[in-house]
């Protein structure tokens, strides 16, 4: 697994901060606001997430959170999804969500799980599966 992103949830009243500063797509499933940054520096995306509605995937994490900006979770690149989900899970983590989204920096659609392991969120992702 390669580290692709870091996942940041940031509070509605940067919304117009970001818009002028980063390109964003709007996602309907999850009801966030997601802005992506390349950082040469680090060589990793840098993902903001920006939620729109209460039902948003993030937004109970952001009010626990009193609407600072935090580290939401550590997104990694695999080439066989499957076959790393099976590995997640059999190591004791536990899958709480998985998404196909059309990023069209990240090469377009991309199917992503998320897992928990009791202290952070762990997001693999694959191109197009």
């Amino acid at each position: 697994m390669k580290l692709h992103h870091i996942g940041y949830v940031i509070s509605a009243d940067k919304l117009d901060l970001y818009k002028k500063k980063y390109s964003f797509i709007v996602d309907d499933v999850q009801k966030n606001y997601i802005f992506l940054n390349f950082s040469k520096k680090l060589k990793i995306w840098n993902e903001y997430i920006i939620p729109f509605s209460k039902q948003s995937t993030v937004y109970n994490y952001l009010l626990k959170n009193k609407n600072k900006t935090n580290i939401h979770h550590y997104g990694f690149l695999v080439t066989d999804i499957v076959k790393k989900k099976r590995q997640l899970l059999n190591s004791g983590l536990i899958l709480i969500g998985n998404y196909k989204i059309n990023v069209p920096c990240f090469g377009g659609i991309i199917n992503t799980k998320f897992f928990y392991n009791g202290k952070n969120l762990i997001e693999i992702l694959s191109n197009g599966k």
